[in-house]
Parts: structure tokens; sequence; C-alpha cells
């Protein structure tokens, strides 16, 4: 088994973040270990969570982690982007690194630069003079641009919930039972996936959720 560490940070929870990274692991056919977990305690507060990853071979581990930094997942241990010059104009090398239409940084130097635009289906091309990273189409690069390949060194920062409390979002405090609901079932995905232990209690200002086992098999959600 070839295995990876990788860390989740931000509203991950509420935002769906958890539960999507292990559906990812769990589709594909791997496994994980949570090593560490924490869950905020207020509205504000951002939670984390380190995953040990695994899979039976390097290239099956390769494309999941690569999937799961789509969700903003980010491998434990630090390291450069790996660049490769185009082989001609309008040519991307092999494996060049394909963009979302999320908020995207790469990792030079030791530094990490933000890429520009945000813009999805595209290589980034690197300018480690200017200290610049851009994302482009393959008509719009030139033979001997530096292309980021691999997911080495790339961060991606995934759309999370807000926390500022608008006037608007104050008048709605209290929500309909189909928002609880909803909130629900994407804490019950994370449940589900953690089903292994004997209790999980995640708890906001609008929710609380408390699930047990018993003689092994796990009971239904309770509401409260």
């Amino acid at each position: 088994m070839f295995s990876e560490t990788i860390e989740l940070r931000g509203h991950i929870i509420d935002s769906l973040i958890l539960p999507k990274v292990l559906d990812q692991i769990l589709t594909r056919g791997a496994n994980f270990e949570i090593g560490e977990i924490k869950i905020g305690k207020k509205r504000a507060d951002q939670s984390f969570a380190r995953i040990e990853v695994s899979a039976e071979t390097s290239e099956a581990l390769d494309e999941l982690v690569l999937r799961l930094r789509q969700h903003g997942a980010e491998v434990a241990k630090r390291a450069d982007a790996q660049l490769a010059r185009a082989p001609a104009d309008g040519v991307f090398p092999r494996d060049f690194y394909v963009t979302t239409n999320q908020q995207t940084f790469v990792r030079c130097d030791g530094k990490e630069i933000e890429v520009q635009p945000a813009m999805m289906d595209s290589a980034i091309a690197v300018d480690r003079k200017k200290r610049t990273a851009r994302a482009v189409k393959f008509f719009d690069v030139s033979k001997g641009a530096e292309i980021v390949v691999g997911h080495q060194g790339i961060r991606v920062v995934p759309v999370q919930r807000s926390t500022s409390r608008t006037r608007g979002e104050r008048k709605a405090k209290s929500r309909s039972s189909r928002d609880l609901q909803s909130s629900g079932q994407a804490l019950a995905s994370t449940w589900c996936a953690l089903s292994n232990r004997d209790m999980l209690i995640v708890s906001s200002p609008e929710i609380h959720l408390q699930f047990t086992t018993w003689n092994g098999r796990s009971s239904a959600p309770r509401w409260e």
C-alpha cells in the first residue's frame, strides 16, 4: 500500500468539504485513517482534519490526491511545484496540471503565488523572475514557457460558506425544517464515513446530532 497524509482547513463540515473528501476516497477503493480532527465550536471558527490516505498503487494514490486537492486538501509535506517547459508554441508539456475555476496558489521557491485569473481547464504558466502565475489556454502558450506539471505544490481554496452575519441572515435565524435536515444530512454523511468509531458528536448553534453504536451497529441519527 502507498500512503500520503493530507490536511483540510476551514469550514469543512458545513461546507461539505470533509464529506466530499471521504466520499472520493471510498468511491475510488482507497482507505483512510483520521489522525486528528478539530471541529470549530463557534460559527466563525474553522475546523481542521489530518487524514492518512492509502491506495494499492502509487499511480492510484497520485490520481486520488489530485482530486482531493480540488476540494482544498493539502499534502502535509510542503514542496515546490514541478515545472516543465512547453515543447512548442501551443503545446503543453506532458502531465500538465489542469486548473479549476476556484482560487489556486502555486508554490515556487518556498513561497506561494496566486494564479490569475481563476479559470478552469487551463494550464499554469509560471514566471519565476516576475513571480507571477497565470492560467493559460493552449493557444496562449509559447515554446519554452514554464508550465506546472503534476499536483505537487498546488493549493486550491474551495468555496466555503460566509461567516459574516448580514441583516437578512439575522432575520432568517430561524431556519426551516428543510434547511436543518439538509445540514443534518451533510453531517450524517461524515458520520457514515466515520462509523468505525464509537461516537461522533457535532454541534452548531442550530443543530446537535449524536450518533452511537450498539453491538457494532450504528443507530439512526438523533436530532436535538
